[in-house]
């Protein structure tokens, strides 16, 4: 319900806040959220993507189906991309399961979640940028230079994540061939499809939170997902759970 999801993203928002992008500059995030042992109401595990300030898609641990929450998003691809992308997050639900857990032996306190956001940008010169990152219990704790194929920790508990992670280089490689090119493929796919909302809305979008700067720095961004979640999302969720 509505009161348990509040526990999660406890955010003051102001709907009357206005929010515009950069003429010529979209971006497609998906955020994914995991709580160990959540409270009633609250799912384990979501995910919700987005192009610019349009939620795109949305995932939880109660349906276990990825499902599109645009119209021009059902209306472009087929069942079996859904099913495709369905089997992947459940995957991933598992996984950040098994990482929350060994997460726990680091630290001494309850209400444990993790969040990542993964998503690229395409900028009104045609440059690009992608972005890997992830915080835990609100904290930065791990971010993903694609650059240097590693992972710079903000957390020292995060070394050791570090440690694991650095050395798959296949997975390294995979990530980020996946912000510099998939990711970018995707965004100008979507962009192309909901061209006439995006069009009809770009130039000024509501944004759900209020003072919260848009800086390069990982926990304005946690802070402004926690917003999206809580604002814009929470009609829709709410309904799922």
């Amino acid at each position: 319900g509505v009161s348990g999801m509040q526990l999660i993203y406890s955010v003051i928002c102001d709907s009357h806040t206005v929010f515009a992008f950069s003429l010529g500059t979209h971006s497609l995030r998906y955020f994914l959220l995991a709580v160990l042992h959540p409270g009633p109401g609250v799912p384990e595990f979501i995910s919700v993507g987005y192009v610019d300030s349009h939620p795109i898609t949305t995932y939880d641990s109660v349906t276990r189906q990825k499902e599109p929450r645009a119209p021009w998003m059902a209306e472009n691809l087929a069942p079996d991309h859904w099913e495709r992308y369905t089997q992947l997050l459940r995957s991933w639900q598992q996984t950040f399961k098994e990482e929350l857990k060994g997460l726990q032996k680091h630290y001494n306190h309850s209400g444990l979640h993790t969040y990542q956001m993964i998503g690229c940008e395409l900028l009104e010169d045609g440059s690009t940028t992608g972005f890997l990152q992830y915080a835990y219990d609100g904290q930065d704790f791990i971010i993903f230079n694609k650059d240097t194929l590693s992972w710079v920790v903000v957390d020292n508990v995060a070394q050791i994540t570090k440690q694991t992670w650095e050395a798959n280089l296949h997975e390294l490689q995979y990530q980020k061939n996946w912000l510099e090119k998939e990711c970018i493929a995707w965004l100008k796919r979507f962009l192309e499809y909901g061209k006439d909302t995006l069009e009809r809305t770009g130039k000024e979008e509501r944004e759900p939170c209020s003072h919260i700067p848009r800086k390069t720095g990982f926990v304005s961004n946690f802070l402004f997902c926690r917003c999206y979640l809580l604002c814009a999302e929470i009609h829709l969720l709410v309904g799922l759970f």
